[in-house]
């Protein structure tokens, strides 16, 4: 079992972590910077890109992963496809543009464009899914 120096934005969203060599200096100087400071016993590395702090503030949670179902990845242009099996407060982009906020477990996306896009998944507590789609005109 290690002691994990863990600082984290106002998100919970873990910024760097160590497990040695953290000094009460260098939390003062993250404290300055309005990064937020725990320390978490744990076996394993604890990653920053893995975990995220829980609400109380005194442990890490791993993150969930997206298990979205995805209609189609070649949507003809003007036609909808859907994206469901989403958890609400889910953010979608494409080509990094935000898109919606999903308020139920589903969004519908149209475009009236053809070529390839990326899709973008995110939320707080869970790893960022991506794909592409292409689009083309219906025949």
């Amino acid at each position: 079992m290690r002691t994990w120096h863990v600082f984290y934005d106002d998100n919970k969203n873990i910024i760097w972590t160590a497990d040695a060599g953290v000094t009460q200096a260098i939390v003062n100087q993250q404290a300055e910077e309005n990064l937020n400071y725990i320390t978490v016993d744990q076996t394993d590395v604890l990653d920053a890109n893995r975990y995220y702090v829980n609400d109380d503030e005194n442990g890490v949670i791993l993150k969930s992963t997206f298990t979205p179902t995805i209609s189609t990845y070649n949507p003809a242009i003007e036609t909808a496809m859907s994206i469901t099996n989403l958890p609400t407060g889910t953010e979608v982009y494409v080509a990094n543009v935000l898109k919606a906020t999903i308020s139920d477990t589903s969004v519908n996306l149209t475009f009236n464009d053809p070529g390839e896009f990326e899709i973008l998944l995110k939320k707080a507590g869970y790893f960022d899914y991506a794909f592409t789609i292409v689009t083309a005109r219906a025949s």
